[in-house]
């Protein structure tokens, strides 16, 4: 107490005795705000100098000479001390003061900016005002020292952030899945502005954002029972950090210029995510009796699923959670209609819900009654059988004046047949069906009986291949004694014989249907007691007739008949039933079948334009003659042009069976000069082939023959000369004769080929075998 009185006693004998020129103010007058303080105002301090100033860039500047100076420290911070963290600590300090601008604060802050630096920037550097005692802890400045020790550490520690939470965790509220409370934190230090973001399956959003707390929700709806969606959280931060640019020392004073709007920045990010999963709960409705329909409705009353019965349970999975019902429809066959409502709760938890349902069974009575088809009377004597949709036999009985009642029988399908008629009654072959349906009314069945009559007979005559009916067949039936009892002729219709004596009896046929061969059947049939209609069928068969088609083939112009045509017939299938080569007597085919044909031209006679056309015919099975017409065009006889260039000449080479000395079709030939080069090489045609030739020496060879003769050998030198008359060049070939002896003619014609080559003669080698 009193070392403080001693401090105040000399504070006030300072501020008494500050005096100041005419550039500098008193104590007094120390100014509440730098705003308010011209530039190079100075004020003395109890001797000691302190001047504020506004520089043109808006920084805020103070300054102190105290005791500096008298303590030798030097102030000169390298770039490393004057460090981001040291600027932080420094700007704490500042921004504390700019909040309360007294003489007082501003002697604390002095204190505070040097002892930090003297701690934070390195001792080296900075020797402390009051050089004896340690004032971190003293009244005033302990406030500004803290902050900028604060400030320092936020600014150096690692800037990461961490959530609450390692995952989002959910739980259902209200309409929303509502995640725990997440909490933004930074692992040192203060947390900056944040940022949250949210992606995933399904739509989601912050919810009660506070501070640095916020929940995520996602609406109920979004999550489908039986489903699992997921949730992605990311947070991303901007943490700015105040910071004090510059900073001097100097020989004699301090000089801090911190801008207070000077900022450096901090980024860290973090991110979680979390899983909704709504698990379905498994509904089995089990019926004990099958048939029954039955509906299921949520609880507004909504139908869900409606669906019948079975031996098996019905199940229903992916329900919401909540209430349901179950009710009948309609009733099994045989059982009363339940009224009965059965509700189930489901909580999507997972579990199987088991859901039965029980009928009472319905008496049933059913009523059969046999009766004459003409007076609707019970017949009594009938020896009914009632079974069962499996064959299996419930009930019989032999009727009597009153229809027969079964009480109890179960509802279902089933059947009512006659064993044994009543006497002077045909028995019935009608199996009557019909269902009990368990309703508890009653069902009523009737089966009816004709009275006997005579037995008729039903007489076709029918077509063998399609089974149709004949008419014109003439058809006697006698009796087991051999003597006539009708004779008819047949129609399209069945002949009908009523009131024939009981016995056997033959039919047969006397002629045929025009067309058909007689039948040499006799079919026997015998007319019985037992009331039922016989039925006799009676075929023929259609006569075979030999087809016969006449082919020509003629020239286009004057209709006569052309050798030398090779001809081909072919079926529908595309097989080759006949070929030929054309004389001058129309061509006969005997004995096809009926059916689809064509006909087709492979070699023209000579002289004429090979057929391109294919003539398709059809051949019937009525003996008649099926007449085919192929013609031809004669070739036009080609006229040499005169040659286009006045200095070529014009040749014939014609190419010509050694014996008719007729042009042959088919042979490759080749003109080459006297220096061996190809001038021309063409296929020979039934008319000579033309070619313009220079003056002088040539050769004709041939290096593949017509059809059918032997290869030429032969080289052909000739010589084009000057002259306007066409110049004609012949090539012989002859015809490659029919021999077995195939070996001794390979060697005769390899011997020759070879002669030809030693003695380099012209010589004609014929092919000796095929």
């Amino acid at each position: 107490m009193r070392r403080f009185l001693k401090i105040f006693l000399s504070f006030l004998i300072m501020v008494v005795g500050f005096t100041f020129t005419s550039s500098s103010i008193n104590a007094a007058s120390y100014p509440t705000s730098l705003n308010n303080v011209k530039k190079g105002t100075v004020l003395k301090y109890n001797g000691y100098e302190s001047l504020y100033y506004k520089t043109s860039g808006n920084y805020k500047v103070f300054c102190t000479t105290f005791r500096v100076a008298n303590v030798g420290t030097k102030c000169n911070l390298s770039s490393s001390q004057w460090s981001m963290p040291v600027q932080a600590g420094v700007a704490a300090i500042v921004k504390k003061y700019n909040g309360n601008q007294t003489q007082k604060n501003y002697y604390y802050s002095e204190l505070a900016i040097n002892e930090f630096l003297y701690y934070y920037s390195g001792k080296n550097s900075v020797n402390r005002i009051s050089k004896t005692r340690d004032v971190r802890n003293t009244s005033g400045v302990k406030d500004f020292y803290n902050a900028a020790v604060k400030a320092y550490k936020d600014a150096k520690a690692t800037y990461k952030l961490k959530l609450s939470a390692s995952k989002i965790n959910f739980k259902l509220s209200g309409d929303y899945y509502v995640s725990d409370k997440i909490t933004v934190s930074a692992e040192n230090g203060s947390v900056g502005n944040y940022k949250i973001a949210l992606s995933g399956d399904v739509k989601s959003e912050v919810y009660k954002k506070s501070g640095n707390s916020f929940y995520v929700r996602v609406a109920k709806n979004s999550v489908k029972v039986g489903s699992s969606v997921n949730v992605k959280l990311s947070v991303d931060s901007t943490k700015t950090i105040d910071i004090a640019k510059r900073f001097d020392c100097g020989s004699n004073y301090q000089v801090l210029t911190p801008n207070t709007t000077d900022t450096t920045t901090l980024k860290s990010g973090v991110s979680i995510s979390g899983t909704i999963t709504l698990k379905g709960n498994t509904v089995k409705i089990k019926k004990t009796v099958s048939g029954a329909k039955l509906v299921v409705k949520d609880a507004k009353g909504k139908e869900i699923a409606t669906f019948v019965t079975t031996d098996k349970a019905y199940t229903l999975k992916n329900l919401e959670a909540g209430t349901y019902t179950v009710s009948e429809i309609s009733a099994p066959i045989g059982y009363e209609l339940s009224k009965k409502t059965v509700s189930f709760t489901v909580k999507n938890d997972d579990k199987e819900i088991s859901v039965s349902f029980e009928n009472e069974k319905l008496p049933n009575k059913v009523e059969i009654s046999k009766q004459d088809i003409t007076t609707k009377k019970e017949l009594p004597g009938a020896h009914l059988v009632v079974k069962d949709s499996n064959g299996k036999e419930v009930d019989s009985w032999v009727s009597k004046n009153e229809a027969h009642i079964i009480a109890d029988l179960k509802a279902g399908d089933y059947t009512l047949t006659e064993t044994i008629a009543p006497e002077g009654y045909r028995l019935s072959t009608e199996t009557v069906k019909f269902s009990v349906k368990g309703d508890g009314t009653t069902t009523k069945v009737v089966m009816y009986n004709e009275i006997k009559r005579q037995t008729i007979v039903k007489i076709n005559k029918i077509d063998s291949e399609t089974k149709q009916p004949l008419k014109g067949a003439t058809l006697i039936i006698k009796d087991s004694k051999g003597n006539d009892v009708i004779s008819f002729i047949s129609g399209n219709q069945s002949y009908v014989l009523e009131n024939l004596a009981s016995g056997k009896y033959t039919v047969s046929e006397l002629s045929a249907p025009e067309g058909y061969e007689l039948s040499k059947e006799t079919m026997e049939f015998t007319v019985g007691t037992d009331d039922k209609d016989i039925i006799v069928n009676f075929l023929n068969t259609k006569k075979k007739v030999e087809t016969r088609v006449e082919i020509s083939k003629q020239d286009a112009s004057t209709k006569e008949e052309l050798p030398g045509a090779h001809l081909v017939v072919k079926d529908a299938s595309g097989n080759e039933v006949d070929s030929w080569i054309s004389t001058s007597e129309v061509h006969v085919i005997k004995g096809l079948e009926k059916g689809k044909y064509t006909l087709t031209e492979t070699i023209a006679p000579n002289g004429y334009v090979l057929s391109e056309e294919t003539i398709e015919f059809t051949i019937n099975d009525d003996g008649t003659t099926t007449k085919v017409v192929m013609y031809n065009n004669k070739e036009a006889s080609p006229v040499p042009e005169a040659p286009k260039n006045p200095s070529k000449h014009q040749v014939e080479i014609s190419k010509q069976d050694i014996t008719t000395k007729e042009e042959l079709k088919g042979a490759t030939l080749i003109i080459k000069d006297a220096s061996g080069n190809e001038i021309d090489k063409w296929v020979s045609s039934t008319t000579p082939h033309y070619v313009e030739l220079d003056e002088g020496n040539y050769t004709l060879t041939e290096i593949q023959a017509p059809n059918g003769y032997d290869l030429s050998y032969e080289v052909i030198k000739f010589t084009v000369t000057d002259t306007t008359d066409i110049q004609k060049v012949v090539m012989y070939n002859s015809k490659t004769p029919n021999t077995s002896d195939k070996s001794i003619g390979f060697i005769v014609s390899m011997m020759a080929f070879s002669l030809v080559g030693m003695l380099g003669a012209t010589i004609k080698i014929k092919k000796m075998f095929n």
